[in-house]
């Protein structure tokens, strides 16, 4: 899964069962831009933006 797969606002659900997110529904932002964290993407989880890897979640939603 790429950033360019993702289309923003796709409704995504943390998949690591180590996360405390575990199972929790939320919006793809986009990737991270900030300096140092490449390759972390925004997700929002009822209003709080966390950053999580690639392999930490999956979409729900289409992605065209």
């Amino acid at each position: 899964m790429t950033e360019s797969i993702l289309r923003l606002g796709a409704e995504v659900s943390v998949v690591n069962r180590d996360h405390s997110l575990y199972e929790q529904i939320g919006r793809y932002l986009g990737a991270s831009d900030i300096p140092g964290l490449d390759g972390l993407h925004r997700i929002c989880f009822d209003g709080k933006v966390v950053l999580l890897k690639e392999n930490d979640f999956r979409t729900l939603s289409p992605t065209l």
